[in-house]
């Protein structure tokens, strides 16, 4: 059969569809006829170029350039929807990349997607843990940086022993002050608990000191 224009319709088939047997591209959307005609869109209807049908995220258009299927949101079948493929640089026709952990946090893409967390970005909600991490040891929210609401993120209750998913839990780990060093470097050992007991020490020696300046008056 001929095809005056070659874009894979027959004048037949350029006949009975409507469209123009001298033009690729009927109604000029940047999508063939024949490629409109095999996904069931309109060769005469410039505005379905705009249409999603299948939902992904990607226009008919964005399909077509792709080489993706506008009638199926995930042309590949690897569970990732087209439209966040492309949104995150991933293949829509690669299958493979889903098991892939372009971020290294210890996700694949799949459940990157699945958790709502950015691929390219190993810590996705800023907290100081990697969303692996989150999801498979700590149980937090990979997208929340304060998981239990207690108004502490979750890294810093990891890093003091506080649970993450428990808002009345509390740090185990005292915390340490920078510290001054001898002479040799070494760093002066120093915690909370004689913090107090010096401090009422020097106040004792105040109180003596004062007694004794009032008494040389006397």
């Amino acid at each position: 059969a001929l095809d005056a224009d070659n874009d894979g319709l027959s004048n037949l088939e350029e006949y009975r569809n409507g469209t123009d047997p001298r033009k690729a591209d009927t109604d000029g959307d940047g999508m063939p006829d024949v490629w409109e005609v095999a996904h069931g869109l309109n060769p005469l209807d410039p505005n379905d170029a705009a249409l999603d049908p299948d939902g992904d995220g990607l226009t008919s258009l964005e399909e077509y350039q792709l080489g993706t299927d506008p009638n199926r949101s995930d042309t590949d079948g690897d569970g990732m929807p087209d439209g966040w493929e492309v949104v995150n640089g991933l293949d829509p026709l690669d299958p493979n990349d889903a098991a892939l952990d372009a971020d290294s946090d210890g996700l694949n893409n799949l459940e990157e997607y699945a958790y709502g967390t950015d691929p390219n970005n190993p810590d996705t909600d800023g907290d100081g843990l990697l969303d692996g991490e989150e999801v498979h040891v700590y149980g937090s929210d990979p997208t929340d940086p304060d998981t239990d609401g207690d108004g502490i993120n979750d890294g810093d209750e990891v890093n003091c022993g506080s649970d993450p998913l428990d808002p009345d839990s509390v740090c185990t780990d005292e915390p340490t002050t920078d510290l001054p060093t001898t002479g040799t470097g070494n760093q002066i050992q120093s915690s909370s608990k004689w913090v107090a007991p010096m401090a009422a020490a020097g106040a004792g020696i105040a109180l003596i000191a004062r007694n004794l300046r009032r008494a040389k008056q006397l």
